[in-house]
């Protein structure tokens, strides 16, 4: 816990890598990622809860279910401390909904991360069987966005989100960039069950945390790190900075109360995967 506040890390990777733990990734370096560091680092930092987004190859049906299967195993065997979701390729049509139902039942509690690797469009028909599926198992699903790609721009993620509005959609990474960040509460303001994770937000605390919590209210914004690529500790630091400064840009918010807070770093994460705190 971080001031007596629970603390969910909404956004982390893991794999069962065979190399000794060390996952390759695709922005060209080598990260450890094993479960014993992620878990290290979580009692380091006061993170009580993370959620595993599991890594690997998605090509092949075969292997998307070896990822499935392990991300199982481990959020089992750590039930306490991790959260597991599923991975899916959207172009394996009929089977990720088979996959999506078999992950349900082995304990998986949502779908993610979603990137623009399979280059479709988030709002496209390719789309509409996966998120209906997730709405009618209560599956929150996590999708990456990015305002300069194509698939994955936050004005898809709200046009996918009106089309299923009871579907919990997590836009990880608020759109990344760094110009246009700013606009995303009022992109995203009439949907509702879109929530915004932290992961991969440009250095600017006010408009990742003051001001969607708001401009969209204190229930819509989480945590997240995308570890093993990026740290707890910078997102940790921005809500600090968020917590003790006041307006920077000119939009006069006040700094994050303490509720505010609490709420950004576990319990609306809680809400959305009903923890019982």
């Amino acid at each position: 816990m971080i001031d007596d506040m629970l603390v969910i890390d909404a956004h982390c990777h893991a794999s069962p890598a065979p190399t000794a733990g060390i996952l390759k990734t695709g922005w060209g370096g080598l990260y450890q990622c094993t479960i014993e560091e992620l878990l290290k680092r979580m009692d380091k930092n006061g993170v009580d809860m993370a959620v595993i987004l599991p890594s690997g190859n998605k090509v092949f049906p075969e292997d998307v279910k070896i990822l499935n299967d392990w991300c199982a195993k481990i959020a089992k065997k750590y039930s306490k401390r991790l959260i597991g979701f599923c991975i899916i390729n959207p172009l394996h049509g009929d089977f990720s909904i088979k996959e999506i139902e078999r992950c349900a039942n082995l304990g998986l509690k949502g779908i993610g991360e979603i990137t623009p690797i399979h280059h479709v469009p988030i709002d496209s028909p390719i789309f509409d069987p996966i998120v209906e599926r997730a709405q009618e198992l209560n599956m929150p699903i996590t999708i990456h966005s990015d305002f300069n790609c194509p698939w994955n721009t936050p004005e898809r993620f709200a046009r996918l989100a009106k089309k299923y509005p009871k579907c919990k959609l997590i836009m990880a990474h608020m759109g990344m960039s760094p110009d246009l960040i700013h606009y995303v509460p009022d992109i995203v303001k009439d949907v509702p069950n879109v929530f915004l994770d932290s992961s991969a937000t440009p250095e600017l605390p006010e408009s990742v945390f003051t001001r969607p919590v708001r401009e969209l209210g204190k229930n819509r914004v989480i945590l997240g790190s995308d570890w093993p690529t990026l740290s707890i500790e910078c997102e940790l630091a921005k809500i600090k900075v968020a917590e003790e400064y006041g307006p920077v840009h000119g939009w006069g918010y006040k700094p994050l109360t303490k509720e505010e807070k609490r709420h950004i770093l576990g319990l609306n994460m809680a809400k959305i995967l009903k923890i019982e705190i």
